[in-house]
């Protein structure tokens, strides 16, 4: 697990069901259990989630693809 926050929500990576790709939850402050964990971020296939740093608008997650590390960069004011 990792995790970071942003404002009233926590942010966890964490292996999928296949145990083989990480994907992105988040959760609220006050509900931290992994029940009420959601899915906020679903790594596409043969993409390796290592990392999600948390700005002010963005969160940023660093990945791998095909053994290169990347960045991705998710806007939060439009992301839905």
């Amino acid at each position: 697990y990792y995790v970071d926050h942003h404002h009233s929500l926590g942010f966890v990576i964490r292996s999928s069901k296949n145990n083989k790709d990480f994907d992105l939850f988040q959760c609220s402050h006050h509900k931290t259990e992994k029940q009420a964990w959601k899915l906020f971020w679903k790594s596409p296939k043969g993409t390796f989630l290592s990392d999600v740093l948390c700005f002010s608008n963005d969160i940023v997650l660093q990945e791998r693809v095909n053994g290169l590390p990347q960045i991705r960069i998710i806007d939060l004011k439009h992301f839905k």
